[in-house]
């Protein structure tokens, strides 16, 4: 899981009404994200936009922190920063 993620998702931060942190993959093959999604102890939901992508999504401060917490031992530096920096903006936000 952690390799899929390493190379395929991403993390980051977004304001759309509400401030939230987000984990995201996106692929073709809906079978991936769910075995994906089965690993991370059925957290998280897949859904598509435009029918021909699927996305494993959360935007759950608790559910991003938990899934990147079990996956950060195999995770790429690249990775690591990506999450350490969308933990720390969103953290940042709420206690502003």
């Amino acid at each position: 899981a952690a390799g899929f993620f390493d190379g395929e998702g991403t993390t980051g931060v977004y304001s759309s009404g509400r401030r939230r942190v987000y984990l995201s993959i996106g692929q073709k093959n809906k079978e991936l994200l769910l075995r994906f999604r089965k690993a991370v102890w059925g957290l998280g939901h897949t859904d598509h936009h435009d029918g021909r992508i699927w996305y494993f999504r959360t935007d759950s401060f608790e559910i991003v922190q938990a899934i990147i917490a079990a996956l950060w031992f195999k995770l790429g530096s690249i990775k690591k920063t990506q999450a350490m920096r969308a933990l720390h903006a969103y953290h940042a936000w709420r206690h502003a």
